[in-house]
């Protein structure tokens, strides 16, 4: 049958945005390809923290790189070296800007500010509703939000974009993790992006189960004052939310409707990130789009990683307490590199069985052995 598009992209957040990118400029360059967003999560408002050892590592829109990181945990300090990855802040105004151009710049890419209502598989295309039209495509990319439901594993997080009233910060320094002020029972760190002496992202996460958790406000206040030393400060920017760590449930390999971002399972449910394996999905879809003529071709994740994720998501839940500790070693026992590694996937199993072999073995064990629940 004759399609409107080759491809839809539902949803102009980071995953659209990068897969439409990738594919303006690969061998569908040629191809008509539709990007739909209601406009509703700008990523002007945003931005995102990430490490990576790409060489270009998304420069054009980063706002900031660093070459070490500090991690606070279980009463210890540590400052690590990243080589050969370095930790990357990025603007989410750069980000439209830099995207968008490259969009423009394309004539086989159309950007409509519309709501996609729906979206299904029909045989050999998609079906995607555009208020309340019809659009068939060849290939549909869904990256809508999912719905964070209390009852399973979420991370809720708030940040202030802050301009201090004097110095307070070391710029050539990313505070990757830090738990002091922590409050017992939860799982809660702070992180520190520091541009300037006076300027920074700061910003807590919580990993949660709760309707309801602490008052991310008052902690985040409690932090700059009690940790950080900072007295004054202005908030130029804020940015919160609550993200769901269960995996997606349904596994849609071979179909016309492809899931990507956050919704296509590329958030890590034990870490919270996602930038670089969107990346690595973005690249993957539009390799194998341009080798093959479908989408599907893409290295499966291994079993053993989601399993793992699994088992420290029910420590995390059971022995919140124990957490600080395990991040505590897992940073001191081992080079940052070696824990990056592993956090990506990229490790062997002996790498991981050495990485494992320095951590409380109780609290994992436990957790294997009762299973998620």
């Amino acid at each position: 049958m004759t399609v409107d598009y080759d491809a839809v992209i539902i949803g102009a957040g980071l995953s659209g945005l990068s897969l439409a990118s990738r594919l303006a400029e690969s061998s569908w360059a040629d191809r008509r390809i539709l990007l739909v967003d209601d406009g509703h999560h700008d990523v002007r408002g945003r931005a995102w923290a990430y490490w990576t050892r790409a060489p270009d590592g998304m420069r054009s829109a980063a706002a900031a790189t660093w070459d070490t990181i500090a991690v606070h945990a279980s009463g210890t300090s540590a400052a690590l070296p990243l080589h050969p990855y370095r930790y990357v802040a990025i603007s989410g105004e750069r980000l439209h800007d830099v995207h968008h151009a490259r969009l423009a710049a394309s004539s086989n890419v159309e950007f409509v500010t519309r709501s996609a209502d729906a979206v299904r598989g029909e045989g050999d295309h998609a079906l995607v509703t555009v208020d309340g039209a019809a659009v068939t495509a060849r290939w549909a990319f869904d990256s809508r939000p999912l719905s964070s439901a209390s009852s399973g594993p979420r991370l809720d997080f708030l940040g202030w974009e802050i301009d201090a009233d004097a110095d307070a910060f070391d710029p050539t320094v990313a505070t990757f993790m830090d738990f002091r002020g922590r409050e017992p029972g939860t799982v809660s760190f702070c992180y520190l992006l520091p541009t300037t002496a006076r300027h920074a992202l700061v910003e807590i996460a919580m990993f949660t189960w709760r309707d309801a958790g602490p008052d991310l406000a008052r902690a985040l206040t409690d932090y700059l004052r009690q940790v950080c030393g900072v007295a004054v400060w202005t908030v130029t920017r804020t940015e919160a939310g609550s993200l769901p760590l269960a995996p997606p449930a349904a596994d849609v390999r071979g179909g016309r409707v492809i899931p990507i971002g956050v919704r296509g399972g590329m958030l890590k449910p034990s870490t919270g990130f996602a930038v670089e394996r969107i990346q690595r999905h973005s690249a993957a879809i539009a390799g194998s789009l341009d080798r093959y003529g479908h989408p599907h071709a893409i290295a499966a994740r291994h079993r053993r990683h989601a399993w793992l994720d699994r088992v420290f998501l029910e420590v995390l839940r059971r022995d919140p307490d124990v957490v600080e500790d395990v991040m505590a070693k897992l940073f001191t026992r081992n080079s940052a590199s070696a824990v990056l590694r592993f956090l990506d996937e990229d490790s062997s199993p002996a790498q991981e069985a050495r990485l494992v072999a320095t951590l409380p073995v109780s609290p994992f064990l436990r957790a294997a052995l009762r299973g998620p629940s």
